[in-house]
This record gives structure tokens, C-alpha cells and sequence, in this order.
């Protein structure tokens, strides 16, 4: 109810993730009715950030998942450095959440189909394979939905929005997770157990993993540019 008087919050919180130089910045939507909140998403994503996270369900990436990519200025920037991607490299991350609500659903299909006598399905192992699934699926469905954004008549803009295409595809992370058991897993309780038994096996290490690596990444290209104009 705070949230009309509230331009910025900080929270800082002691975690390995974190200590990398990782900064998570839980962005207002675009398509909202207060222009300031539009203004900060687009200036952000258009000027800082280097990666950009976005989240979604089992139905993947949708016709409007790529309009706030465009309406964020992300595919802008994109095409903008499309000459030189390194010079101005962001790349993006999907992150598919309700995997554990997916998997409840398969299991009980499978569960429902066994014949007499045969062994009931591991949830782990219907979890583990959706997530092999899920991945070249939603690169799938984000490259047939960038590849709807509109032709132009000038072949250089239409040469440059296929290079921005290449350089989303080429760096793109696709991770799902499933938040509800990484807290089971965390928590430990013994009337509440998850039915994953390691913690891996629920995505949210590997998504930190890989934010760390764009952190740590970041950090070494930027000493190196500050070493060269030194000797310069």
C-alpha cells in the first residue's frame, strides 16, 4: 500500500551471491499508467543493466513477452550496437518458473496410465526430464516470437535487427526453477518435505551460478579497460 511513495528501495543482504558484484534490480512494468515508472524501467534497461531476466510460466514466451522487450528499450539497444555486440553486450536470461506445478501434473498423468503392478514414476525423474524439454522449447518459442517483430524497407536496419536477433539466440540462458522446493530443501521440515532430494535439482543454483559468472565477467572486462587507458 506503501508503494505510491516509494521511488527507490535498497536492500543489501548477506549472500555469496551478492559478493560477487552482483546487482538485482526488480524493475516497475512498462505498461502501466505513471510515466515515471515507464521512464526508470526504459532508462535502466536502455543504459544499465547488463543482463536482462525475464520470467515466465509453463506457456513460455508470449507475443507480449517480446512487446516489453521492444517497449523496455532492450531490443533497441540490441540493434543499436548490432555493428559490434561486444561494445554494448546485455544479455538475457529466461527464467520458466512453475516447473513444480507441471510436474505434479505429468506425475499424477503418468501415475493414472501405469499398468497393474508396474512401478509408480519418481517425481525427481519427471522433473528432470520436463527441464530437459523445457529448454530448446522456449529458445524455440523466443526465436519464432522475435522473429515476428516487423520488416523495414531500409536493408541496413533489417540486416542490423537480424544481428540483434543472432546476439539474443546466441547468448540466450534459458533456466527453470522451481522456488517452492529449493524452500523445502532449505527449510528441512519433516511435515513438509520436498519431493526433490538435492538441491541442484532445483534449477535456482545454476541461475546463480550463472549470474555470478556475468558479474565476475563484467568485473575483469572492466579492469582491463581501465588497465589499457592507464598505460595509454
Amino acid at each position: 500500500f506503501l508503494s505510491p511513495l516509494i521511488e527507490r528501495i535498497e536492500v543489501g543482504w548477506p549472500s555469496k551471491l551478492l559478493e560477487a558484484g552482483v546487482v538485482l534490480v526488480d524493475l516497475p512494468g512498462v505498461g502501466i499508467a505513471q510515466d515515471a515508472y515507464r521512464d526508470v524501467t526504459s532508462s535502466y534497461v536502455r543504459d544499465k543493466a547488463r543482463a536482462v531476466i525475464v520470467t515466465v510460466d509453463r506457456a513460455g514466451p508470449t507475443e507480449s513477452t517480446v512487446d516489453l522487450l521492444r517497449t523496455s528499450g532492450y531490443w533497441e539497444r540490441l540493434v543499436g550496437a548490432s555493428d559490434d555486440p561486444t561494445s554494448d553486450a546485455c544479455g538475457m536470461l529466461i527464467a520458466v518458473t512453475k516447473v513444480d506445478d507441471v510436474t505434479q501434473t505429468a506425475w499424477e498423468k503418468a501415475v493414472a496410465s501405469l499398468d497393474p503392478g508396474s512401478p509408480k514414476p519418481k517425481k525427481r525423474e519427471v522433473i528432470a526430464q520436463l527441464v530437459e524439454e523445457f529448454k530448446p522449447r522456449r529458445r524455440a518459442q523466443i526465436s519464432e516470437q522475435l522473429g515476428r517483430i516487423g520488416e523495414s524497407s531500409n536493408a541496413a536496419v533489417n540486416a542490423a535487427r537480424e544481428q540483434a536477433r543472432a546476439s539474443i539466440l546466441e547468448s540466450l540462458e534459458i533456466h527453470p526453477v522451481s522456488a517452492p522446493e529449493f524452500k523445502k530443501i532449505l527449510r528441512d521440515d519433516e511435515d513438509d518435505r520436498a519431493f526433490l532430494t538435492e538441491i541442484e535439482q532445483t534449477g535456482v543454483p545454476q541461475l546463480q551460478r550463472s549470474l555470478k559468472s556475468l558479474a565476475e565477467t563484467e568485473r575483469s572486462t572492466r579492469d582491463q579497460l581501465f588497465r589499457q587507458m592507464a598505460e595509454r
